[in-house]
């Protein structure tokens, strides 16, 4: 390879009509090339983002699965929130364990979800790396051996060009050039057209290249566009089908929201409004774990404790009621004073009648006065006086 000519660069830069052997083919590709560099840098940080996005999520998934089992444990929402899959003698969790609940779905789905991950670092995120650093790194050696080669070519072409000049002012004067300037030309002649051949050859071959990685780059792209879209056809299809087991989970809940009496929406404006005794549940719940059930009422203006009502086949109930947890079972119309809601007490007070005044009173006390004077004198309410033979 040539040695660099940092002379005739520098010369180049300053000179007023510097040399130039620049293929303009090789120039408008170059500007490809420098577009195409950019954009795989961008696909390369893009699939790194994805992929840390997919550890984090999985990350996460585990991190809430973890929380559930915490909140539900010991409750009567555990079995189908929190319960864990058991697990072999190496700690590995077993795939067909019968338990199915909240927790051991997504953590089932977790180690799916981290195998997905290693091939998607592997056949994707690993390609588009390799393909940034093969194409990159080729092109730009070869940019580099092409500008080497041409900083040659111009070193010659301007040494030749010198020479002539020369030679062409001697023979202006009428004298002969001497062998040994003669001599100089013709080297310096034959080392311009060797340069100027390989570059040309270089160029041409580097121009071939670069077309080809460029302007047809979608072959490259083709592979891995494929790796692509398999993961993401079996990736959706796999979390489908597992977390499609959580319309049991969700099933069971509404039965277990149904037996308490819960309602859809949650009750934290009542947690947060009324006295403790007014939102305790505790004596519906010891109802039942005694056996009986409580159904929903249906009231939109209150939250999850509304119409708590006991269910008892032995009294008749002709009312009915919305289902709001979609189970197909409908609430009761009465219920005792004790598990009365909050609802319940207030429609209750709102529908009662008004405390009497004190004329009101006045009013009953005269006229229970009267009515025992009658009584005593034997005059009916009528007027008239009762017979002594009744």
């Amino acid at each position: 390879m040539p040695k660099p000519r940092v002379a005739q660069r520098i010369k180049s830069v300053i000179s007023k009509n510097p040399s130039n052997n620049n293929s303009e083919n090789l120039v408008f590709l170059t500007n490809q090339f420098i577009v195409l560099k950019d954009r795989l840098k961008l696909l390369v940080a893009a699939v790194k983002a994805h992929h840390g996005s997919l550890v984090q999520i999985n990350k996460t998934r585990l991190e809430v699965a973890k929380q559930i089992v915490a909140l539900s444990g010991g409750s009567p929402i555990h079995d189908v929130a929190g319960k864990l899959p058991p697990s072999n003698e190496n700690g590995e969790v077993l795939t067909d364990s019968d338990v199915n609940s909240f927790a051991s779905i997504h953590i089932l789905l977790s180690g799916k979800h981290q195998a997905y991950a290693d091939k998607y670092l592997k056949f994707v995120v690993n390609y588009a790396i390799e393909w940034e650093r093969v194409v990159v790194s080729r092109v730009s050696t070869q940019l580099k051996t092409a500008r080497v080669l041409q900083q040659n070519l111009n070193h010659y072409q301007s040494k030749v060009e010198s020479i002539r000049q020369g030679v062409n002012v001697t023979l202006a004067k009428g004298k002969q050039v001497d062998q040994k300037t003669a001599d100089r030309l013709k080297r310096n002649e034959d080392k311009y057209s060797i340069a100027k051949r390989e570059y040309e050859d270089f160029a041409s071959d580097l121009c071939t290249l670069i077309e080809e990685v460029t302007q047809r780059s979608w072959k490259d792209l083709h592979p891995m566009l494929i790796k692509m879209a398999q993961f993401d056809a079996t990736l959706s299809n796999d979390e489908a089908s597992s977390l499609s087991n959580l319309n049991q989970v969700v099933s069971v809940l509404k039965q277990l929201a149904q037996k308490h009496g819960l309602q859809p929406s949650a009750r934290l404006k009542e947690i947060e409004t009324l006295t403790a005794k007014m939102i305790s549940t505790k004596q519906a719940d010891e109802y039942i774990e005694n056996g009986s059930s409580l159904s929903i009422q249906d009231d939109s203006s209150v939250g999850s404790t509304s119409a708590l009502t006991p269910k008892n086949s032995s009294t008749p109930n002709n009312s009915t009621t919305s289902d709001p947890w979609g189970t197909g079972k409908g609430g009761y119309a009465s219920s005792p004073a004790s598990l009365q809601s909050v609802s319940g007490m207030l429609a209750v007070a709102a529908a009662a009648a008004p405390p009497p005044t004190m004329e009101q009173l006045e009013e009953s006390v005269t006229g229970m006065r009267v009515s025992a004077v009658r009584r005593e004198s034997g005059v009916d309410r009528t007027g008239w006086q009762q017979s002594s033979n009744g």
